[in-house]
């Protein structure tokens, strides 16, 4: 069964996430405190998540980022959701939503 021929389930997204197997998704659940993202094995731990996600936030508030930082391409389909929480298949840790960074303006 295809992505296509998945059936949908109301307030579940999937998303593509690969990286650690070519077809690797993600699952979104929409939940009253906000949406949590069930990363699975899109990265090892919590903290491999925060520290591309903080480059990914930097980049996008205007701040230079080292070349090195480099963030998946499905990283903005996920911060789209605007996630409060993820968490991973190896990591009883979750990452969780803090204030933000500020523009560089």
């Amino acid at each position: 069964m295809g992505e296509e021929d998945a059936p949908r389930v109301e307030g579940l997204d999937q998303v593509p996430t690969p990286g650690h197997t070519p077809g690797h998704q993600s699952l979104l659940v929409h939940t009253r405190q906000g949406r949590v993202v069930l990363a699975g094995q899109s990265f090892q731990t919590a903290s491999d998540y925060a520290r591309v996600r903080l480059a990914h936030e930097l980049r996008h508030a205007g701040h230079d980022v080292p070349p090195d930082a480099d963030t998946p391409p499905w990283m903005d389909l996920v911060e789209a959701f605007d996630p409060w929480r993820v968490l991973f298949a190896h990591d009883v840790a979750s990452w969780e939503r803090g204030p933000g960074v500020p523009s560089a303006s």
